[in-house]
């Protein structure tokens, strides 16, 4: 886990959990663990390096070809590096193995070569016969090697017209081979801000930017960014300097803070710049200290300089604006200085928690996150799991596990919802082998809602169980269905491919689940690539059918750590209740000044109330007064067969929209 994807600033470590569908959009969910403690730390550490490892192990080819071309030039300190090409890296490697290249630089006063005697391949990768060779390493992120180069700005730079005899310094330390070269991709809002070509109206004087909070320092690495605009007879200069929060990671010993910089001249009659330059200013801690101490007009000229762009050549103001902003990565406080106004405001200021859960999907998400209706369309998960045995051994076909918990007012327990005892019986009665009914805690819900069990199939007769079970589901679902019932069923199945568990969950209310598995897309393949190609199916048939569901219901409330998808019923905290005993049976009385307000109008609105459940200790059949877990009768299947709850225990009462279900 990367903070703004700095290398340099491992903070955890992501597992990648599920591939989650939904109408509009399909998001690849993942599991992140922070480190708390050194030893935490270590653990996450030697993750990282054996990431790398990894990374590199992929590209041998790479590395051997890499490595017999450049052995003439290497002087036996030579390291592979992922930045995020493979490359190898010694002090002045590209320049020894280029000095054509470099004696361009090594001719011009600030260490730079013209773009035009380059030939890019990409942003800030420049090729050489077999070879690249890369921008220096400070148009990185955090001036980190193993972080992105800035493709937004080194793509704005050597697309400008040639007229601007554009210049960068190249790294002297790094190669990498042409054949290798791809785009990274980073996952990130970007802004890019729109500007006017407005100059004249910024005033002289200095500017500072504070970031607003320590939200926005902690992930840019930035406290605050300095303006200056200065006349000096018919020129105006500007210089901006942003003040780093974090010292540069690549030093070890004394700390040393690096700042980019950038500096403009522009012709006062016009207003017109015709020159503008970037780089980087390296503070000891100590000349850090007295940076801050100061501003940028009485700071003077005390760190280490490295010059990295020029420009030189009239620059229109839009352009102008968008070179500075954009080289600024990371910093929107360059852009907001400049004027620029974000298309996408709410993506940088998306809110968060429950607030943004209930103020996007309604208030009573907040108590009832799961919840969902007739047209909402489905949502599917498909994750894998690596396994060092089968879940399902010996004699079982079907191995079943509960994904329903409860609180008895003591401890949480796993249950089974009474209105799967016919599925469950079917499957057994089928021919599948499965664990006993009796084994289960049995709980009547008096609501809307069902979790099916997690079924996860033997590998012996794969194909046969797995058909036999996706049956009976559309054989339960469709009498359901008949009935009329109002009901949001969550099901999941899992099976083995090689030495992982794949588990695909399905949730929805029934009258989309109903269309669902009538239909042939529902049918479940059991080979990796057959289900790669059955995603595509699957967003295609939620996009074709539904509009998009903007998360409602939120995917951290159905989605579960293991990749399945659940319903979890919220159980109000410190509710005063109790169950009473009269002439009509059990009834809940609740203290409703143990509830909260947005409680309390939700339920006088009708929206939702609490329900109850019971763990049934005897429940009997009907028909033949025999245990009804044990019996061969079946309610589902036969309309004459009832079933009566001889003992039970109630449970701490539940939130729900779907009462007496």
């Amino acid at each position: 886990m990367l903070v703004s994807h700095d290398h340099s600033r491992v903070v955890g470590w992501t597992f990648p959990l599920a591939v989650h569908f939904e109408p509009g959009i399909v998001r690849s969910a993942s599991l992140t663990e922070f480190y708390e403690t050194n030893e935490e730390a270590c653990i996450v550490e030697k993750r990282r390096l054996h990431f790398y490892q990894s990374l590199v192990a992929q590209k041998q080819e790479v590395v051997d070809t890499l490595k017999q071309d450049l052995k003439m030039y290497f002087n036996g300190q030579e390291q592979i590096v992922h930045g995020p090409q493979i490359a190898f890296f010694e002090k002045d490697l590209a320049s020894r193995a280029f000095p054509e290249v470099f004696k361009l630089a090594d001719n011009d006063k600030d260490g730079l070569v013209p773009l035009e005697n380059l030939n890019p391949i990409g942003p800030g990768v420049f090729q050489i016969r077999q070879f690249v060779i890369f921008a220096h390493e400070y148009f990185r992120r955090a001036l980190f090697r193993l972080n992105t180069l800035n493709a937004e700005f080194l793509t704005e730079l050597q697309n400008l017209d040639k007229g601007l005899r554009a210049r960068v310094a190249l790294d002297r330390d790094m190669i990498g081979l042409a054949d290798d070269f791809s785009m990274p991709i980073e996952l990130m809002y970007v802004w890019g801000p729109k500007f006017d070509d407005d100059l004249a109206s910024i005033q002289d004087g200095v500017a500072v930017f504070a970031s607003k909070d320590g939200s926005e320092r902690f992930f840019s690495g930035v406290s605050s960014t300095e303006f200056w605009w200065k006349s000096d007879g018919s020129q105006h200069k500007f210089e901006v300097e942003e003040i780093a929060d974090r010292d540069h990671p690549y030093y070890r010993g004394e700390k040393q803070f690096g700042c980019r910089f950038a500096h403009s001249i522009i012709t006062d009659s016009t207003g017109v710049a015709y020159h503008l330059d970037g780089a980087i200013r390296m503070y000891s801690e100590v000349k850090m200290a007295n940076r801050l101490e100061k501003r940028i007009n009485k700071a003077g000229k005390h760190s280490y300089y490295t010059k990295i762009w020029r420009i030189d050549g009239e620059i229109d103001t839009v352009t102008w604006k968008s070179l500075v902003s954009s080289y600024f990565r990371d910093n929107t406080l360059v852009g907001e200085y400049l004027g620029g106004v974000d298309d996408n405001p709410y993506l940088r200021n998306m809110p968060t928690g429950n607030t943004s859960m209930q103020d996007h999907c309604g208030a009573k998400y907040a108590y009832i996150p799961y919840s969902m209706n007739a047209g909402d369309g489905l949502r599917v998960s498909i994750s894998y799991h690596q396994v060092e045995q089968p879940l399902v051994d010996g004699p079982l076909t079907h191995h079943i596990a509960s994904n329903d918990r409860l609180s008895d007012g003591e401890k949480e327990i796993w249950i089974l919802d009474s209105r799967l005892i016919d599925f469950l019986k079917i499957l057994i009665d089928s021919g599948a082998s499965t664990q006993k009914l009796e084994e289960f805690s049995i709980v009547k819900f008096q609501d809307g809602y069902v979790n099916f069990p997690t079924i996860i199939h033997a590998k012996d007769k794969l194909a046969e169980n797995f058909d036999l079970t996706q049956n009976i589901i559309q054989q339960v679902v469709n009498i359901w269905h008949a009935k009329g019932l109002d009901l949001v069923i969550a099901y999941s199945l899992g099976f083995h491919i090689e030495d992982r568990i794949v588990l695909i969950s399905t949730m929805g209310h029934l009258e989309d689940i109903w269309t669902w598995v009538n239909s042939p897309v529902s049918r479940i393949p059991l080979d990796k690539e057959a289900i790669d190609n059955w995603s595509e199916r699957i967003a295609d048939y939620l996009d074709n059918r539904y509009t998009p569901a903007g998360d409602c219901p939120p995917l951290g409330n159905t989605l579960k750590d293991s990749g399945l998808l659940a319903i979890l019923r919220q159980q109000p905290q410190n509710l005063i209740y109790e169950y009473i005993r009269d002439d009509y049976g059990l009834r809940l009385d609740v203290n409703q000044s143990s509830l909260d307000q947005q409680a309390l109008d939700l339920m006088q609105s009708r929206q939702m109330s609490l329900s109850t459940g019971f763990i049934l200790h005897k429940l009997t059949c009907s028909n033949c007064n025999s245990e009804y877990a044990q019996c061969e009768c079946n309610s589902l299947l036969d309309s004459n067969v009832g079933r009566r709850i001889d003992s039970c225990t109630p449970l701490h009462p539940h939130w729900t929209d779907r009462p007496n279900g």
